[in-house]
């Protein structure tokens, strides 16, 4: 029996299915305001600091429109020997198009530890070998705006995933919590069957969600992914080499 995962172009939604999938996201971005198609400061710095929490050397806010737009990125410097990335791709390569479609995260201490990703265009480009990536929901709906995710071309730990992970989700939430702050979406309408007349004018289109700056650990000033840096919630260093013993 063969899987998705074992062809990526079915990762893929149906076309007409992504096309009314891809006009709810971009409706939902020019509702906040947020712009994918050039460089956005507040989310270029939050994969930089993603990038210093996790220890990897790429780090992405990646909106899944017509092509993946990285309108949050961080490369890693020029001394590293490391090739950076351009702010777009093609949708069907990497594994976000996987974290889209399933709608969770996915934590990939190494890529080739399953033949469902082990074969993909980043591999082959850049020798990507592990990846951590988690979806933007946009809260009350079952839209996913794209990912946030970080990359590295060494594979890492499978004990070390979780924190990862955590660290991935933090950020995820603090870009979801920055798009929701920059434009209070009047006028739109809840993107799932629902009754009610949500949108109306005078009205907040979704009344049961909280402010974003409301959600604990997400005061502005102070992001918890600042927090998790500054605690020192880094990759644990590498283990000191043996003693000698004697005898």
């Amino acid at each position: 029996m063969t899987s998705d995962h074992d062809h990526p172009e079915s990762v893929l939604a149906a076309p007409g299915q992504d096309l009314a999938q891809m006009h709810a996201r971009q409706e939902l971005l020019a509702q906040h305001g947020v712009c994918v198609t050039s460089p956005d400061a507040a989310f270029d710095a939050i994969a930089d600091a993603l990038a210093i929490a996790t220890g990897f050397p790429y780090a992405m806010v990646n909106f899944y429109l017509d092509r993946q737009r990285f309108a949050g990125l961080h490369n890693p410097p020029p001394e590293s020997g490391l090739p950076p990335v351009d702010r777009t791709m093609d949708i069907r390569h990497g594994w976000c198009p996987h974290v889209v479609k399933r709608k969770m995260g996915l934590p990939l201490h190494n890529v080739h530890a399953s033949h469902r990703y082990s074969g993909n265009f980043v591999v082959d480009a850049i020798g990507i070998n592990a990846y951590i990536g988690d979806p933007l929901i946009y809260p009350g709906t079952d839209i996913v705006l794209g990912t946030v995710c970080v990359i590295d071309v060494h594979r890492h730990p499978e004990e070390d995933a979780d924190r990862l992970m955590g660290l991935v989700e933090i950020a995820s939430a603090e870009v979801m919590a920055d798009i929701r702050a920059r434009v209070r979406p009047e006028g739109l309408t809840e993107h799932r069957a629902a009754s009610g007349s949500g949108g109306q004018s005078g009205e907040t289109p979704f009344p049961h969600l909280p402010h974003p700056y409301e959600r604990p650990g997400l005061m502005p000033g102070r992001s918890a992914l600042s927090r998790a840096i500054e605690e020192g919630n880094r990759p644990c260093p590498p283990p000191p080499p043996p003693s000698s013993s004697r005898t």
